[in-house]
């Protein structure tokens, strides 16, 4: 770093196949957001929603990520044995 506090060397990481699948997997859905526009309505006990298609269908994807990263990494405390565990 330089006396400013920025960095003069370049530090970008470079771009792996997950990376490229990623980036392609996130254009397709862009545009299957963009190809469903119909609106549709979504009734959940006393919530009526009235959304694009593709939006509810991102929106399930997105949730359904978060929940699986949720669960994997509930799962990895569960096996990981503690430290206290190792010892004995």
């Amino acid at each position: 770093m330089n006396e400013i506090g920025t960095r003069t060397e370049s530090t970008k990481a470079p771009i792996t196949w997950r990376g490229i699948v990623i980036i392609i997997i996130s254009v397709l859905l862009v545009i299957f957001a963009l190809q469903n526009l119909q609106t549709v309505s979504m009734t959940l006990y006393f919530w009526t929603l009235t959304l694009p298609v593709g939006i509810i269908f991102l929106g399930s994807l997105v949730i359904g990520v978060l929940l699986g990263g949720l669960i994997k990494r509930g799962a990895r405390k569960l096996r990981k044995p503690k430290p206290e565990e190792v010892a004995k």
